[in-house]
Order: structure tokens, then C-alpha cells, then sequence
């Protein structure tokens, strides 16, 4: 599977197997319902993952005022190899930091709702992954997973995280 992507957009596996699909929800009211319905859920609390986390610097050139976004002072690039911004010529101006995964911040925690004739070791497709996970990185980028694969173990989703292999970046 080859994926082209900007800086921060999700990788997405697809469900081309015909997989059974999880509901995600982020909404009480959602949760509510599915509980007097008799669904089984799954609440997941929303944790940062540390491999999502970006840095770059905002650098002004000391003799032209031109600004530059670099991923740090030395970094290589593809087919120019290492690239470097010293401190004599570059200041800093501002350092960037920043997280690979757009959400709404208003709460920490999301819910899988299970469709009812899951069997345990059944996969499934969830569409809208509550959990960060990385997709896929090249170089100073990271780009993380909007849905995944799973395992019904009987009392949790196993994402099954070797899916994101299959990803290749095209430079």
C-alpha cells in the first residue's frame, strides 16, 4: 500500500476485508443509549503518545532577516544530505512544539461500542481510533493512525499495530 500524506494528516488502513465495525463515540449521551440498549462498550481514556510529539524551531537569519522552520539546528535531508542552521548565522526565535494528532482537548477519554454478535478472536475495523498510535515516520515527520485493525479478546480491542507496515512514504 503506498500513502502519500502532509505533515499531520492520519494514515488510514481501510476496511477493504469487510470487517464488522466499531462505533467510536465521544459523547455521554451515545454511551447512554448504547448502555440501555444492552451494547457492550469499551471506554478508552485518550493518552498523548510521546512518539507524537513535534519540535521545530523558528529561526531568523542574523544578516537578511529571512525567517526559516526547521526541525532543529542539523537535520539531513533526502538527496542534499546534512543541512545545517548555526547559531551565528540563525537566531532563534521561537521554538514549536506541537502533537502529530488533531482532537478535540474539551475531554480525555472516548468509548467503542461492540456490535452484539462479536465473537472472541473475531478482527474488526475501527474507522475513528480513539488511541494516538504512529502510522508511519520519515525522517523529522510523524504521521499517526486514524483507524486500525483489532482482535476481540472477549474483554478488549488488541490493535494489531503490524498493520501500519504495509505504509510507505513516497519522497
Amino acid at each position: 500500500m503506498v500513502m502519500k500524506s502532509n505533515s499531520g494528516d492520519p494514515k488510514f488502513l481501510g476496511n477493504d476485508r469487510g470487517l464488522k465495525e466499531i462505533e467510536t463515540t465521544y459523547a455521554v449521551g451515545r454511551l447512554n443509549k448504547a448502555k440501555k440498549e444492552g451494547s457492550n462498550f469499551i471506554l478508552v481514556p485518550t493518552n498523548r503518545n510521546p512518539e507524537l510529539e513535534l519540535k521545530s524551531l523558528l529561526l531568523r537569519n542574523r544578516e537578511t532577516g529571512e525567517f526559516t522552520s526547521v526541525p532543529s539546528r542539523a537535520f539531513h535531508v533526502q538527496r542534499t544530505g546534512l543541512v545545517e542552521y548555526p547559531e551565528d548565522e540563525w537566531e532563534l526565535v521561537h521554538e514549536v512544539l506541537g502533537y502529530g494528532r488533531t482532537r478535540d482537548q474539551s475531554q480525555n477519554w472516548g468509548a467503542y461500542i461492540l456490535p452484539d454478535d462479536l465473537e472472541v478472536g473475531e478482527e474488526v475495523y475501527i474507522p475513528d481510533l480513539i488511541q494516538d498510535i504512529v502510522a508511519t515516520s520519515f525522517w523529522d515527520t510523524v504521521w499517526p493512525a486514524g483507524d486500525a485493525i483489532a482482535t476481540w479478546d472477549g474483554k478488549k480491542l488488541n490493535i494489531r499495530e503490524d498493520e501500519y507496515e504495509s505504509f510507505m512514504m513516497i519522497g
